[in-house]
């Protein structure tokens, strides 16, 4: 039976649906169409049979892989992933961790799981918006925690902010870890895949309802009835009246989150620069006078 020889492990809304789209596009490249299978977390009780349904279609010879972001921050996943496909490589993508909250929120508010009578700040001040939006970004702690399970040498980190500016030579060093060959790969272009939030204050409202009622009813519904109601769902968002432009974030939030994750990183760029990603310059916000080691 077929299983992934790679995954993409994390981190939700750091440039996940960018690169498992981009790896879709090598000719020596297999994955399902469906994205976040999420079976080494959440679907874990489906069973292997299930999981393995989705490679089947996968020609001989090929890398095979899926792409679910919240491996990452999973506690169980890394001993799951070890026990499971104990030699398939890792890949995890990281993004600014204060553009990467702030995203996730405005994710949240476009498909009605934010309350849009809460603002970022006054949702990252409450346990539930610290966990969701906040914790993601604590990188350090959650790839060291793979690293002791899976070993180092099977986990490639990347960035988004690399993917965005320089693409080929960032999907090179994917393709190389997961055992392809870069040069069979042509060039692409891909669609934005920004966040788009309803522009008007009550279709926010509206879906944010929405929201609540569906996660209520959600255990009460068999399976095929759920999925047409998402693609209802899906259908009614993208006729929404929604805009790319948002509100800016506030320098003295973005000050200080970036002192929140100072702390929260410390030792992250060393950590990372005792790696394959210290051959090649980390991005800006991993700057050595925000994220140094401990002294």
């Amino acid at each position: 039976m077929t299983l992934p020889s790679f995954l993409i492990c994390g981190i939700q809304k750091g440039g996940t649906t960018a690169l498992h789209a981009y790896l879709a596009t090598h000719p020596d490249v297999f994955v399902p169409e469906r994205k976040e299978l999420n079976f080494f977390d959440q679907n874990w009780e489906r069973g292997r049979t299930w999981y393995e349904a989705f490679f089947q279609a996968a020609p001989p010879g090929v890398a095979v892989g899926e792409a679910s972001p919240h491996y990452q921050r999973f506690e169980d996943a890394a001993f799951r992933i070890e026990a499971t496909v104990p030699k398939a490589r890792l890949i995890f993508i990281l993004r600014d961790p204060v553009a990467r909250a702030f995203s996730n929120y405005n994710y949240n508010l476009g498909r009605g799981q934010q309350d849009p009578s809460q603002t970022f700040e006054q949702s990252i001040a409450t346990a539930d918006g610290h966990a969701r939006y906040l914790d993601k970004g604590c990188y350090l702690r959650d790839l060291s925690r793979f690293a002791e399970v899976t070993g180092r040498e099977r986990m490639l980190v990347l960035f988004a902010e690399d993917l965005r500016r320089d693409p080929t030579t960032v999907l090179a060093r994917a393709f190389e870890h997961i055992g392809v060959d870069p040069a069979r790969w042509q060039p692409t272009t891909l669609e934005s895949n920004a966040t788009a939030v309803p522009s008007s204050p009550a279709a926010q409202r509206a879906l944010y309802a929405w929201g609540r009622v569906r996660r209520r009813l959600q255990p009460l519904v068999p399976a095929p009835l759920a999925r047409a109601t998402r693609g209802l769902r899906s259908g009614a968002l993208a006729a929404l009246p929604s805009s790319r432009q948002r509100t800016p974030l506030a320098d003295e939030t973005r000050a200080a989150l970036e002192g929140f994750y100072a702390e929260a990183n410390r030792g992250f760029a060393d950590w990372l620069r005792s790696g394959r990603e210290g051959q090649h310059p980390l991005p800006a916000w991993l700057e050595p006078k925000r994220f140094r080691a401990a002294s």
